[in-house]
């Protein structure tokens, strides 16, 4: 995909998921929204650290459908753990966001959103 197509696949994405959740996502939002249906907990309050954690699962869930990470195990809590298969690529910051914006719309995809 081009970057003019995933910039523009993303803006829809941003609008579905507004139609939703009744505002306008950011992209940090919408890892939120991935980590939390990666958790598969539901919408219950999580604190600082554990927020850290949801971004942080949302980044292995949508870059596994690449093969950068292998979902390994989930702990006594359900959290899931990654392990790292490849290294990303080297980009500068702005091919990193669209990059990141790719695989989000791969993931929603996968959904079947």
């Amino acid at each position: 995909m081009n970057t003019e197509k995933i910039e523009s696949d993303f803006k829809i994405l941003q609008t579905k998921l507004k139609a939703q959740f009744k505002r306008q996502p950011s992209l940090d939002a919408i890892l939120f929204i991935i980590g939390m249906n990666a958790l598969g907990k539901g919408n219950i309050p999580f604190d600082r650290d554990e927020k850290m954690n949801l971004l942080h699962v949302a980044h292995c869930t949508v870059f596994a459908l690449s093969g950068y990470y292998e979902l390994e195990r989930l702990d006594e809590d359900g959290w899931p753990h990654f392990k790292t298969m490849k290294q990303y690529p080297a980009m500068e910051l702005a091919e990193q966001e669209v990059f990141l914006k790719e695989h989000i719309l791969k993931y929603f995809k996968s959904l079947a959103y």
